[in-house]
């Protein structure tokens, strides 16, 4: 069976949904940049974080298909709080979101090269610019 855009749930995407990879980077103002995500136990975990106009994904590549990943976290631009920089390791970003229904802020960081970082970060704060223009 073919993956499906996105699966939908409670108004957003289900965790470790597949998500096919071809009909996102087919999508305006859609960027994927591959990195590693860093996680408590100090492991990093090979992902794609993908800008979209509205949301923020993490995605791992799926293990046997191609073009199809498993979505590991989506948060909405508009929940984005700030963005951090590690001071001893440029390479390493932290995006922190808006806690939702008096639950906890929630923070992901990855580690991405130089040119990914500053590009997923300029797409992200296009993105944003236009959703507040269009969201006044």
């Amino acid at each position: 069976a073919a993956a499906a855009p996105a699966a939908a749930a409670a108004g957003g995407f289900e965790h470790d949904s597949p998500i096919n990879v071809g009909h996102w980077m087919q999508k305006p103002n859609t960027h994927f940049f591959p990195c590693k995500r860093l996680v408590q136990n100090g492991q990093s975990m090979p992902r794609y974080l993908v800008v979209t106009p509205t949301h923020l994904m993490d995605l791992e590549a799926h293990k046997t298909k191609l073009n199809v990943a498993n979505l590991k976290a989506w948060n909405d631009l508009l929940d984005l709080d700030k963005v951090t920089f590690n001071r001893n390791d440029q390479h390493i970003v932290t995006f922190i979101f808006k806690a939702k229904d008096g639950g906890k802020a929630k923070g992901y960081m990855y580690v991405m090269d130089e040119k990914s970082l500053k590009r997923s970060v300029e797409c992200i704060q296009q993105n944003l610019k236009a959703l507040k223009a269009a969201n006044p």
